[in-house]
Parts: C-alpha cells; structure tokens; sequence
C-alpha cells in the first residue's frame, strides 16, 4: 500500500486479537492528517517488522535481545485500543528516536495507573511537544509516563485545556495512585495536534542521567493484555537473568542419541552419536577440568571423550531398573552412576556411602548429585523425596507435598550447603542456602516447557534450566550462551543433560569459592517455582548408613543386580576392569524535564 492524498477517510487498522479492527477516522477535510497517518503507519510497519524480525524472534534469555518485562496494568481503559511496535521509530525528521509506544483509542478515554505508586512530576499547560503529561513512579523508581494528556472540550479540538478533564479530580504531582486508578483522559495535546488521539507511553529504568533510560514498553505491554512477545504470553515472577557470571565460557548439551552439541566457548571432544546404541543415553557429566565429558547409557554404559577417563560401567550388569544419574568425582577419578530403584554404583576413586536400593520408594529415583568433598552424595526421587549419604546434609525435601508435576534433576548448591530440585514443568525449588532466581514455569511462556536438566554456575548464584525441547533458559547471574535454536542443524534425540564447560569449583582467579551461607531454618522460607514462600518441611532421617561391601552374597548397591554374579562390582567393593575407551569421531536514562517524544 502506498501512502497517499487519496486514502479513504476511514482507516482501518487491524489488530492482532482475532476479530478485530478498530477504525481509526481522519475527517475527509483533514487531508494532512490523513497524509500524517499514512506516514506514522508506513514508520510503524517499518519498526514493528524491525522488531518481530529480531527482537521478538531473538532466543529468549539472549543478552540485548529482549528488554525487561514490567508487571503492568494496560494503561488504557479501553479494549479495542491500538498500538504498534514503534519503538525507536524515527520522529523530528530522523532527528531523534521514539522511545515509547503510541496506544490510540478515542479521545476522553480514561488512562489507568501500570503500576502503584507516586504522580513524581509533570506538566499540565499543555506546551512543548510533549503537551499534558504525568510521570507515575513506582517504588522500586520505575517511571511510567503518560504524554499528550487530554486539552480540548468534549467533542473538539479546541484546546481550551479544562482542568477537569486532564487529570482525575483530586489527582496532581504527589498524589499517591493504586495500580489500576483513572488518572488523566487521553488527548492530542502537544505535538500530537492534528493526529488521532493516542497517549505516548513510555517505561524508564530508575537511572539518573541523559539521555533518558527508556525500555521498550511493547512487550509490557502485550504481556499485560496476555498476548504473545516471542514466546512470551504474560508477566511471570520470574526475574531477568542478570548475566554477571562471567566465569562460565559454555556448555554442552547432551541428547539421548548420543548426540553432543557445543554452545559458547565449549570444546567437542567426540560422541556417540551415529553409533547403533544398545538403549539410550541417560545423562552425562563434566569432568572437573571442563575439558572433557562422560556419557552414561540407561543400561549403564559409560563413553568418555576429552580427558574424561574411562573407571568402568555397568554394562555388562543385569540391571533391574535403568542408569537415571551420574555424578563426578572432585578428582575426575571416578563417578557413580544411580539406578532407578536407588541402587548406586562406584568406579574408580568414588566410594560407596550408601543406597536407596531396598528401600521401599514411593517414587523412583530421577537423580544425584556429589558434596564438594566427593564424600557424600544427594539421591532425588521423583516425588521429591531427598536421601543423603556421607557427608550429604539433608537441607529439605519434598516428599509427602501435593506437586503440579514431578521431580527431574537436582543440582547441589555452592559449597554444599543446599541444592535446588527441578521439576517436568520447569519450576525450581530451593533448599539450604540454595535460592531462588526464576523459573521456566513462572517465566509467562505461552507454551508450557517441560523441564528436563539443569547446570548451576560457579558462584552458587545462578542456574540454566534445559527443556525437553532443548531450549537452556539463564537465570540469576547465568548468562545465555546458546542453545538448539542457534545450531546449524536440528538434534534428532530428546536433550538429556546439559553439561559445563568450564572448572565448577573456581572463580576466574583460580581462588575456591567459599560455601554460601546457610539461612537460619527459624527464619528460612524456601521460595516454590511460583515465587510464594512457603516453610520448609520438619527434619527428614538421614538415609540408613552404608553396608559393609565384603560380603559377596550381597546384591551390588541396593541390589540393582542378581546376587549370584558375585564377580562384579560391589556396593563399595572393587570395580570391574576397565572396559578400553572408545575413541569416536564426533558430529558433531536523571530523566529530561521535557521527555523526548513525539
């Protein structure tokens, strides 16, 4: 559509909500208004393409691809109101960028408070080209503004600015305003004379300094009406990852065919993907230095790439339930592997401290995860349910709780002194000095992720969460470094694992971190994946201690294997032989007084 002095004096602009349009009219003996519209309109497809051809498609969680989402009321008392992607649009000739989002709707319309808090300033004379304005602030110093506040007489565009029909009666700088309250009518004051009646709103950051530290209110925007920014369809408590962990380079993330892909600065060293595998992968770990990986299959193969050696696997075990977890030692000496019925099994320098195997579990295992020290280690089940062997605390659980679904991993805390469980719907549950940086499920997503893995950063204060459909969401002070939406060829199996790339127990000094500190129980509320608070659960028994491994009649860890095989492996007894590593090829802004606007 080219613009024009022959457009129709009505104009149609459609909206994304089914159904709809909302007719926008430029009287017939306007013909600049109907040129200036032809104009906005032709700047706004031009900015909104801009935008959904990068920022809304950008992967989310990407570093300067999506700007923070405000929980907000619309602004506008009006459900048929219009607006486009206009942020940064061109205005004064190219002069000078838009830095909020114009919402159009019919004049007199009553504006609503985004947020609860202060009317800090503004100006109500209807001058500069800005017009009427207010500025609501809220109590975390985020600044709502509202421009072009209403100046005419109803039914004209006389400017005769009536006080009463500006602000709401009782309304002026230092009224305090609930989130939701009518405080001004929208207009077309300032230099908004002459066009459809809209209201410029803009979110600025709590900055001091110029040029002003404006976001783009769009994706607030839609969220606030439960439409979709990317994959984003409202506001979740989930707060932005702030990406200040700098020590972590890249990491891995691991399929169940074997298949490994490299993301950031992580190296490939082989998999076995290609490879005609007895029963899936299961999950895989890092070996201490970054430099290399461990895979283990469901049915207890162990492949190893990089520096990763090979210390044994229970292959060759008749297992009574699959391989489900794995863990490393601090050394890389040696790992255990966990079955699903809890039995644990030990290789090279990892010592047997006991099982769940015999136990009558609720629920099956799901997961493990080492101390610090390599003398203790946490089982998960997937009811929640924590056991602790060794030196392993027991920080709380979830066992006995009504979950919305079940539990998938858990990642051991900085220090050891607490740990975070992970469920299939993405939440993240927190206990001991473990907290709570966000979560797939309290993210807003329009579509549901279902959890499958996490990684925990070095400094204890951030995690990535990996989804069943191979999405790695940062949170806390991770940062985004990739995930399957940036290879160049799509997996073909489930994700698995998502594996570090770099030294978990170093800061980029090559300093030990020191544990984080624990919150004093008395006081401790561990945050659920919805963000409420709720007490965590009375004391749970620490898991019965280890059996001696010298009796062969015993079945291995937990009795994950016929007692008559009493040739192999042990609970706690000497591993088998090590199988020869294979050696695979891999595939692998202080505000302005006059805000700038237009």
């Amino acid at each position: 559509m080219t613009p024009s002095s022959t457009w129709p004096s009505t104009i149609t602009l459609k909206t994304a909500r089914a159904g709809g349009g909302r007719d926008v009219r430029a009287g017939s003996d306007h013909s600049s208004r109907r040129n200036r519209l032809a104009a906005w309109l032709a700047g706004a497809v031009v900015a909104a393409a801009a935008v959904l051809g990068t920022q809304m498609l950008a992967p989310a969680g990407a570093e300067a691809a999506m700007p923070p989402i405000r929980e907000i009321t619309f602004p506008v008392e009006d459900p048929g109101a219009w607006y486009g992607a206009d942020w940064h649009a061109p205005r004064g000739g190219g002069t000078r960028l838009h830095l909020g989002t114009d919402i159009f709707a019919p004049k007199l319309t009553p504006l609503l408070a985004a947020r609860a808090g202060v009317i800090s300033r503004g100006r109500l004379d209807a001058s500069g080209i800005s017009g009427n304005y207010i500025a609501i602030t809220d109590s975390e110093g985020w600044e709502y503004l509202y421009i072009h506040i209403n100046n005419d007489s109803p039914g004209t565009d006389d400017g005769a600015n009536p006080p009463h029909l500006r602000l709401f009666p009782g309304l002026g700088i230092g009224s305090v305003v609930q989130r939701g309250q009518r405080v001004a009518y929208l207009g077309d004051s300032g230099n908004a004379e002459g066009t459809n009646s809209h209201v410029h709103f803009e979110i600025r950051q709590p900055r001091r300094g110029s040029p002003p530290a404006s976001i783009n209110a769009f994706p607030s925007l839609r969220t606030s009406q439960g439409r979709e920014i990317g994959d984003q369809c409202e506001w979740g408590p989930s707060p932005a990852a702030t990406g200040t962990n700098t020590t972590e380079v890249g990491y891995r993330t691991a399929y169940d065919d074997g298949g490994i892909f490299t993301h950031g600065a992580s190296s490939f060293h082989g998999s076995p993907g290609g490879l005609p595998l007895v029963r899936p992968v299961a999950t895989g770990e890092s070996s201490p230095s970054g430099l290399g990986y461990w895979l283990v299959a469901a049915d207890g193969g162990v492949f190893t790439y990089g520096d990763a050696r090979f210390w044994g696997s229970a292959a060759d075990l008749p297992l009574v339930r699959p391989i489900v977890g794995m863990a490393a030692t601090p050394s890389g000496r040696g790992y255990w592997l966990v079955a699903a019925d809890g039995g644990v099994f030990t290789y090279g320098d990892a010592r047997f401290w006991g099982s769940a195997g015999g136990l009558p579990l609720v629920s099956p295992i799901v997961g493990m995860a080492a101390t610090p020290s390599g003398r203790g280690y946490w089982l998960v089940a997937a009811d929640g349910g924590v056991f602790t062997y060794g030196d392993a605390r027991f920080w709380g659980s979830l066992g006995g709780r009504t979950l919305d679904s079940s539990i998938v991993d858990i990642a051991a805390g900085r220090g050891g002194t607490g740990y975070w469980l992970l469920s299939r719907a993405g939440g993240i549950y927190p206990f001991g000095s473990a907290s709570w940086h966000g979560s797939v499920q309290a993210s807003g997503l329009c579509v549901d992720r279902q959890g499958r893995a996490m990684l925990t950063g070095s400094d204890g204060l951030g995690y990535w969460i990996m989804s069943t459909d191979g999405e790695v969401r940062p949170f806390g002070s991770a940062r985004s470094l990739g995930d399957r939406r940036q290879l160049p060829v799509t997996p073909v199996g489930s994700p698995v694992a998502v594996l570090g790339a770099a030294p978990s127990a170093e800061d980029p000094q090559g300093a030990a971190l020191e544990p984080l500190p624990v919150p004093d129980p008395a006081q401790q509320a561990a945050t659920a994946n919805d963000g409420r608070p709720w007490p965590p659960e009375p004391p749970h028994p620490t898991a019965q201690p280890a059996q001696p491994a010298a009796e062969p009649a015993l079945a291995p860890a937990g009795g994950s294997a016929q007692p008559v095989l009493s040739s192999l492996a042990l609970a706690g007894g000497p591993a088998p032989a090590p199988e020869p590593a294979l050696a695979l090829e891999g595939d692998d802004a202080e505000s302005i007084v006059l805000p700038s606007e237009g």
